[in-house]
């Protein structure tokens, strides 16, 4: 077994703009494979034994297998033309200190320098390091681990890291320890429940075989898949576990009633499974329905989680049948304790009573509640930050949020554009002009810093001609310093030396974004695109957002509509189910309303609290429909068990509440407790999961208990 969380992997499937994005890496290199680290010095960052030391650090960077290029003042330099030719001038002067002094007055007033570089309250320093696409897990995490003992050997002030290979390292340790918690705490809380509940020994040994096993197969079929467990995949021996105790509960509670004190018999035993079986095998289909609603959502990890949760749902439902009667009969139990007839049950008699006489006020509660939860869901809103689900003091976050603050953001931002002129060229004077525009266009729309781009080499070209004064990095004025920062383009390379920006008649536009949320990002990049068809001559220039940020955004707008063709496929399915059970097409409705109140319910409750959807918190609902289902589907098998030995709907109705509302219960007051271990969790997805699932369960117990049986004797009045 292996962790992994590949951001990349959050992407839409199957969509043209990811499609573009391949074709575009393919070209320019990944726009995330790179690594910001910001340098505290409190004394002031002009500090010689502080600049030396910076200085040591980067070259030590550049040493490192993976690493590509480390941008830093301390080691760039910056071309001038000279009657001898071009001289590289390093941008400071660390051994002499009158003309260090004269470089920190001109690095700060340089645009270029002091937005890309250093701190905005001026004591920090940045360095970009580029580094190779690194595929493999551990090999991204040695690379950080050495990465972060470099930067530590130098015992500066404070560090701060931030990119995508220092993010998956915490990530994928964090997924580690949410892994092991989430197997031990759920195995306690579900001993203390079985203990209460079942009391036998026996059987609660039996019940514990059954869920390691079904944990063990449908890991060893993960692993056999090739899957490795990420953030969302670890809930999956959690989720099976509850689901065990729930199929469990329910063959028990039936066994227990027909078996009583006297020991194990075969014919009582086969009675109570054939009783129970089918509708545990319905319940099972209609959970592994709604995880396989996840596929609608087109994202690899939320679609592996559908996949692989079903097939242990089934593998689940398989052990249980053959291991827990076998326990049974092997150990010829018995229920030595009193045994008391479930249809004797007091206090579900009272629930019953009260349910038959107060059958209008509770359509009307359910009504009204209805309408509060219509109103809560049209303030759900779909956003997602880059860091929010990480607890506010990880360290990985508070350098995400440093980076924002200080250097204008972390994550990249790109836009891709291209020649459509077939006379023209990238490095031609109108072609450069345009893409200035579409910077200009960018940067007022966008809260943008650090871009590069052809333009910045033609500026710099036109910089090193005018001995490298700031007031004349802008583009040329004159045709002939046009040709002359062609030329210098032309034989210095500096793509090769810095960053490629351009390849033949394609290029980028790049920088840096603070994680302003999916929302605004959207709807920022709809406003450029609709400025940049107004502003720029579309027959010269052409242009696209793409970037991994972009396709990760774009996945969270997508949401809404993928998340309802879901959960109305798995609706559709579920009632048919139903329809085919009972024979009748009304209790399709009475199935389904039940079971779409708690799901409307965790909805209108998210957006009563701000609490906004995205792709993560996005199964929520399949876990939620695909689970509270079951209790429904016991309920209404009973339901028809009894009205085919002649009773009458109101006594049928009081046979179904007295024998199945105690396992109801139960395995509610189970499932809960399983789920609320998530709330353990060190991410602020999870934690949500494990709370709003909860919730739902507590919603759809007492939908079952009471608009449930209104709405049969609703409809069976005769």
């Amino acid at each position: 077994m292996a962790f992994d969380y590949e951001f990349e992997k959050f992407f839409p499937i199957d969509d043209p703009e990811l499609d573009f994005y391949k074709k575009f890496s393919d070209k320019f290199g990944n726009d995330n494979d790179y690594l910001l680290i910001a340098i505290e010095n409190q004394a002031g960052v002009f500090k010689p034994d502080f600049l030396q030391k910076v200085n040591e650090l980067t070259l030590e960077l550049k040493t490192l297998p993976e690493s590509n290029q480390v941008l830093s003042v301390t080691n760039s330099k910056k071309l001038i033309s000279t009657p001898l030719g071009f001289v590289d001038i390093p941008l400071m002067h660390l051994d002499d200190t009158f003309k260090l002094k004269q470089d920190s007055i001109h690095l700060f007033k340089d645009q270029y320098y002091r937005q890309s570089f250093f701190a905005k309250n001026g004591k920090g320093m940045r360095l970009i390091l580029f580094h190779d696409r690194i595929n493999d897990v551990n090999r991204s995490d040695q690379f950080v681990f050495t990465i972060d003992s470099l930067v530590n050997k130098f015992s500066f002030d404070k560090t701060h890291i931030a990119g995508k290979s220092k993010a998956q390292y915490v990530y994928v340790n964090m997924v580690k320890l949410d892994f092991a918690r989430f197997l031990v705490i759920s195995a306690l809380i579900i001993l203390v429940l079985l203990i209460i509940f079942v009391r036998k020994p026996i059987l609660i040994f039996g019940t514990f075989v059954i869920s390691v096993l079904s944990i063990l197969c449908t890991l060893g079929f993960m692993c056999l898949m090739g899957k490795k467990v990420d953030l969302l995949s670890s809930l999956i021996p959690t989720i099976l576990i509850v689901v065990s105790m729930s199929n469990i509960i329910h063959l028990f509670s039936v066994v227990k009633s027909k078996l009583g004190v006297q020991g194990t018999e075969l014919h009582k035993l086969k009675e109570a499974i054939k009783e129970v079986g089918f509708a545990t095998f319905l319940t099972s289909i209609t959970t592994a329905l709604g995880f396989l609603t996840l596929i609608f959502i087109k994202v690899l990890p939320i679609i592996e989680l559908g996949l692989y949760a079903a097939a242990g749902i089934f593998i689940t439902f398989v052990l249980t049948y053959l291991i827990f009667p076998s326990i049974i009969v092997l150990s010829n139990t018995g229920f030595r304790y009193k045994y008391i007839p479930t249809t004797n049950n007091p206090w579900l008699s009272v629930l019953f009573l009260k349910i038959i006489r107060n059958s209008k006020p509770i359509l009307v509660i359910f009504c009204l509640s209805a309408g509060l939860l219509t109103f809560g869901i049209t303030k759900l809103n779909i956003n997602a930050f880059l860091i929010d689900d990480l607890p506010d003091n990880t360290p990985l976050k508070e350098d995400f949020i440093y980076f924002d603050h200080q250097y204008g953001g972390a994550r990249p931002w790109v836009l891709s554009v291209w020649v459509k002129d077939s006379d023209k060229n990238i490095y031609s004077i109108d072609v450069i002009k345009e893409i200035e525009r579409i910077e200009s266009i960018a940067k007022k729309t966008l809260p943008l810093n650090g871009l590069m781009s052809p333009v910045s080499y033609v500026k710099f070209a036109n910089q090193a001609y005018h001995s490298g004064s700031q007031e004349y990095y802008k583009l040329p004025e004159k045709k002939s310093e046009w040709n002359k920062s062609f030329h210098f383009i032309k034989k210095q390379h500096p793509e090769e030396k810095f960053i490629k920006v351009s390849y033949g008649k394609e290029a980028r536009i790049s920088g840096f974004t603070p994680d302003i949320g999916s929302k605004l990002s959207n709807e920022n990049n709809e406003k450029l695109i609709e400025l940049l068809n107004e502003e720029i001559d579309q027959n010269l220039m052409g242009y696209a957002i793409t970037g991994t940020s972009h396709l990760i955004d774009k996945s969270h707008g997508l949401l809404s509509m993928k998340l309802v063709k879901g959960l109305i496929g798995a609706m559709l399915l579920v009632g048919v189910i139903a329809g085919f059970l009972f024979r009748s097409s009304r209790m399709i409705f009475i199935t389904l309303l039940p079971n779409v109140f708690p799901i409307l319910a965790t909805a209108a409750i998210m957006g009563y609290f701000n609490i906004p959807l995205k792709l993560s918190t996005s199964i929520i609902f399949a876990i939620s429909f695909g689970i509270v289902v079951d209790d429904t589907i016991h309920f209404l098998s009973k339901f028809r068990h009894e009205k085919k030995k002649g009773l009458s709907s109101i006594y049928a109705m009081k046979r179904t509440i007295l024998t199945t509302g105690k396992p109801i219960i139960i395995t509610t007051i189970i499932l809960t407790f399983g789920f609320v271990v998530f709330c353990f969790s060190s991410f602020g997805v999870t934690y949500h999961i494990g709370l709003f699932v909860s919730i739902s369960f507590l919603i759809a117990l007492l939908a079952d208990l009471f608009l449930l049986p209104v709405l049969i004797l609703l409809i069976y009045k005769k």
